[in-house]
């Protein structure tokens, strides 16, 4: 046996503590009562030295929302979009205005870094060193998704999508949904968090921040990873962990279903195509008419879709 091999196994034993160690405190938070805006408050309304935030008084960041949910159908009606700040690019403009043409009785929120943080901080102060921790800004945009949705409900959706149909009849479901980027099931990346939704208090929505914590901790993960520490791989993980344990639930505050890939997702990255061509919004030949038709989102009854820019990358940490 060598001197290397001396040293090996026992870093090789201390990383399997330290995961097994960290597992188990994840587990134990499955188990834990579901944590609601009311049972914890912040300890402090002072913000995170943070030169975004433009207020002392981070609860006058967060957005005044109306009869939730809407009193007819039980739905919540609020699309959920977000960027650094107010000014949205130009480009991204003109798929806005189809969401907010074919959904005129929705409350629409446009959330901001500092509004993010603010909710963060006055109705979830439990997430809030995880929150401020990440290494980069865009798994602090990626993480505070799921805050959204627990205490709002409604439809979260990037940027870059256009609408296509109005997703009313998607939120009567009342349960948690995703999407399908593709049919490769076993693709770790195949259920993105550009679009999600669901009725307010959702349990998968803490369970997901609660994988996010154990990431944070787990050595077997790179941290400056956006995929894997708070994105589409995360949500892939934590989708078939809580399956494992709720796959037969009819309780809609633990059902989650994800959609196929037609109906949100119909420009699927993952599987070369040639609508490829006119539908990446970095390519020089992006169309986004000829993509639509390319891939026929009429017949295929899609309700958006996404021209994937990811603007993320541009960003700052």
């Amino acid at each position: 046996m060598t001197q290397k091999d001396l040293i090996r196994g026992p870093r090789s034993i201390l990383l399997v503590i330290i995961v097994a160690l960290a597992w188990t405190r994840f587990l134990y938070c499955q188990h834990c009562p579901v944590i609601t805006q009311h049972q914890h408050q912040p300890s402090s309304t002072t913000p995170h030295e943070n030169p975004n935030l433009d207020s002392s008084d981070v609860a006058n960041l967060l957005p005044d929302i109306p009869e939730l949910p809407d009193k007819n159908d039980g739905s919540s009606r609020i699309l959920h979009r977000s960027w650094k700040n107010a000014d949205i690019p130009t480009v991204m403009q003109k798929w806005t205005r189809t969401c907010s043409s074919l959904h005129t009785s929705w409350t629409h929120i446009l959330w901001t870094d500092a509004m993010n943080r603010a909710l963060i901080a006055t109705h979830y102060s439990w997430f809030l060193e995880t929150y401020d921790s990440f290494e980069r800004n865009i798994m602090r945009a990626d993480s505070v998704r799921v805050f959204y949705l627990h205490r709002y409900g409604g439809v979260y959706m990037d940027l870059d999508f256009e609408c296509l149909r109005p997703l009313d009849p998607l939120l009567r479901l009342k349960h948690a949904l995703l999407g399908y980027l593709s049919e490769d099931y076993e693709y770790e990346h195949n259920i993105p968090n550009a679009w999600m939704a669901s009725q307010p208090n959702h349990e998968f929505w803490l369970f997901a921040a609660r994988l996010m914590m154990f990431n944070r901790y787990n050595p077997e993960i790179d941290k400056n990873s956006a995929e894997t520490m708070t994105g589409p791989v995360m949500l892939y993980t934590a989708y078939h962990k809580w399956m494992a344990r709720y796959r037969n639930t009819s309780d809609p505050t633990h059902k989650v279903e994800v959609l196929p890939s037609s109906l949100i997702y119909p420009f699927d990255w993952h599987t070369p195509s040639p609508a490829e061509k006119f539908c990446w919004a970095r390519a020089q030949s992006f169309d986004q008419e000829e993509c639509k038709k390319e891939l026929d989102v009429v017949g295929k009854k899609s309700y958006v879709m996404t021209y994937w820019s990811h603007s993320w990358e541009k960003l700052k940490p």
